[in-house]
């Protein structure tokens, strides 16, 4: 392996010649400026041989913000990592499309943190299942070279990198680009209020409610002075809203009683956790206003005003790939900040 180079200069001269990439130095560092997916994984090999650490190079990610045409044909759009959520759902909401219904939180991610973070690309598809939003990623691998997927659901191409990649923060290496699955978006947006008496009640109404194929995508819990009022935020296509909001209408005068129509405001909450079923009538219990989202047969997002025991946050740090398992894929472990 070359040693280090003394000067920037120097550095910069060597970089530019392996890479094939702009470049300038900022804060006593080289940052290489890739505008293609295919620079970046470049830039990124080069950097591996000549600044193994990364102490003397970043490699800038900005370019990667573009969000092109959605695809109405494939319900799909292809974005830069970069890109902002909110930006990706106004481009998809001209097409009659969505993501999905997402918490604030997620709403404010870019693509990458989405994708990375422990959000994983997850969202509640037609029959309340989890799927990952990422129909293909591009990522340039720390190891050097260029990973592009393949545009199809996982279980049609089989075991593939992305399960490495999908909530994992970035450590096989820098997500450039992914084309987005969509749905379609809900035509009609009510809101149901029912009124409990126990903790119980209210996980067993929204679970009875997804059993039905009922689309909720939101609840706000609040206790009262005798028991608690959930408003239940049901998200149809046209062709369905009357028979959704029956539904739930009668589920609710099935577990408690049926409240009448009111307004109700989002509200952001500062904690944010997955949270298994089981665990709810619990968290109900501790009183304080929750919001549920991303409710599917399989778990549920929860959020409150603190920790909630037995829900894992969404904004904790990933848990470290082992170093033999990136080696064997011939990667670098990620730099240290």
């Amino acid at each position: 392996m070359s040693s280090l180079p003394i000067d920037l200069t120097e550095l910069e001269e060597r970089l530019a010649k392996a890479a094939g990439v702009n470049s300038r130095v900022s804060d006593g560092r080289l940052e290489l400026l890739p505008t293609t997916v295919k620079e970046a994984a470049r830039a990124e090999a080069a950097r591996g041989h000549f600044d193994p650490d990364g102490s003397r190079t970043l490699i800038s990610l900005a370019a990667f913000a573009h969000i092109e045409a959605p695809d109405p044909i494939t319900s799909s759009v292809k974005v830069g990592a970069s890109a902002q959520l909110a930006d990706v759902e106004a481009a998809l909401r001209s097409a009659g499309l969505t993501l999905g219904w997402l918490s604030p939180k997620a709403r404010a991610l870019s693509v990458r943190a989405w994708i990375e973070g422990p959000y994983a690309g997850l969202r509640v598809i037609p029959g309340n299942r989890l799927e990952s939003a990422a129909l293909s990623l591009s990522v340039s691998l720390r190891g050097g070279g260029l990973y592009q997927g393949i545009a199809a659901p996982r279980s049609a191409v089989g075991p593939v990198l992305e399960g490495l990649i999908l909530g994992c923060g970035g450590q096989v290496g820098a997500l450039l680009e992914v084309q987005l699955r969509a749905l379609g978006r809900p035509e009609v947006v009510e809101t149901v209020h029912a009124g409990l008496e126990r903790p119980e009640e209210v996980a067993q109404l929204v679970r009875a409610a997804l059993q039905r194929d009922v689309p909720v995508v939101e609840v706000q819990v609040r206790r009262k002075a005798r028991g608690y009022t959930a408003d239940l935020v049901v998200a149809s296509l046209g062709f369905r809203a009357s028979r959704d909001r029956a539904a739930l209408e009668q589920l609710a005068k099935d577990h408690g009683e049926l409240r009448t129509m009111r307004r109700v405001e989002e509200r952001e909450l500062p904690f944010e956790g997955e949270l298994p079923w089981e665990r709810l009538p619990w968290a109900v219990a501790q009183g304080g206003p929750l919001t549920l989202y991303r409710l599917a047969r399989e778990s549920l997002v929860i959020a409150a005003e603190g920790p909630v025991k037995g829900a894992l946050a969404l904004d904790r740090a990933p848990e470290p790939l082992p170093t033999p398992f990136l080696s064997a894929l011939a990667l670098r472990p990620p730099e240290v900040a």
